[in-house]
């Protein structure tokens, strides 16, 4: 879309284009980079399998699934890796155990967003006064989650941050 004369509403509606352009590339480029590292990267396969191995209790490995990603640019984007969870017990109790991503947790991905979409929400939350009106920002910006999904991303972040602290 090029415009000889652009008047300001032309201009906004071509920047506005262009952001959302280059938004949909970033998210497909990083979209290509996780599943290429996830894929190929020995050492994380190596460091996956020894995160696993700490874990308290034995963790069976489930198979590959596909998990959506949310990234802090672009649309949400699916890889597929390794899910592990508890190995389950003969008990009559129908326990739902839950289970964990190892390589996408040592690559820094937690709640299924990127590191620099969880800080930007929690950056968010922290600096403005209520998370309604965090919301309405981020949404402002192209983010379009609920509050609680945003609120649920900033506990989690703030319990990674003590944990990290202590």
């Amino acid at each position: 879309m090029i415009i000889d004369n652009p008047n300001v509403k032309d201009l906004a509606k071509i920047e506005n284009e262009i952001i959302n352009q280059t938004d949909k590339l970033a998210g497909l480029i990083l979209a290509c980079k996780i599943q290429e590292s996830l894929s190929s990267n020995h050492e994380l396969k190596q460091e996956s399998t020894s995160f696993i191995n700490s874990f308290p209790k034995k963790m069976k490995n489930q198979g590959i699934r596909e998990i959506e990603i949310c990234p802090s640019r672009g649309a949400p984007f699916k890889v597929k890796t390794e899910y592990f969870s508890q190995k389950a017990k003969k008990d009559k109790r129908k326990k739902n155990r839950t289970g964990c991503y190892p390589a996408l947790t040592l690559l820094g991905i937690f709640d299924r967003c990127t590191p620099m979409l969880s800080s930007e929400i929690a950056l968010m939350t922290t600096a403005l006064s209520s998370l309604e009106e965090a919301q309405s920002v981020l949404n402002e910006r192209g983010r379009q989650n609920n509050t609680q999904y945003n609120n649920s991303i900033f506990r989690a972040k703030s319990i990674r941050t003590v944990y990290r602290i202590l």
